[in-house]
């Protein structure tokens, strides 16, 4: 099982670039393919983990060790959620700022913040352009950001110990 985890961390760490390279004129059969190689990755991978969890403890602490992956998951997801859309709202707000006059942010929503998709496209075509732009020019400087961390669990993964799968059952 041990090959999982490498592959799916190398899948995760290439889809994960790939995604870093989109801009705002990226045909959607491109980012849909980046996605699904990000996901097969990551589907490589979470499995693997619970098993392997499982694996190193006795038949009694199953139940212990599968919570345990799972809350690492659910905090690591909820955090690197949080993370990445700081990121994103932080750097929006500053490209809007550099980029466009306070009028026209107040146009599009709250400072940037909450950005009304109806307002945008009321606004003329160069503003729509220019918006697209911003976002098309943020988004994929935060899969760049987390690419360290992809390719630090590359790393790890060959030190992961392979320990032949349990065949017990019981207490």
């Amino acid at each position: 099982y041990k090959t999982f985890p490498i592959l799916g961390t190398a899948f995760a760490s290439i889809g994960t670039y790939l995604l870093s390279t989109i801009t705002a004129t990226t045909s959607f059969l491109w980012v849909d393919a980046y996605m699904i190689i990000l996901g097969i990755g990551i589907g490589c991978v979470m499995p693997v983990l619970t098993q392997v969890a499982q694996n190193a403890v006795s038949a009694r602490d199953i139940g212990v060790a599968t919570s345990g992956v799972n809350l690492a998951r659910q905090l690591s997801g909820a955090i690197g959620v949080a993370v990445a859309g700081t990121l994103f709202t932080s750097r929006i707000q500053s490209a809007l700022a550099t980029r466009l006059a306070p009028s026209q942010i107040a146009h599009i929503g709250t400072n940037g913040a909450r950005i009304d998709p109806a307002a945008i496209q009321a606004l003329p075509a160069t503003l729509q352009h220019t918006i697209a732009s911003i976002f098309g020019t943020v988004l994929p400087s935060i899969f760049i950001d987390f690419l360290p961390v992809l390719i630090i669990g590359f790393a790890i993964s060959f030190f992961l110990k392979e320990v032949p799968l349990a065949t017990r059952t019981g207490s």
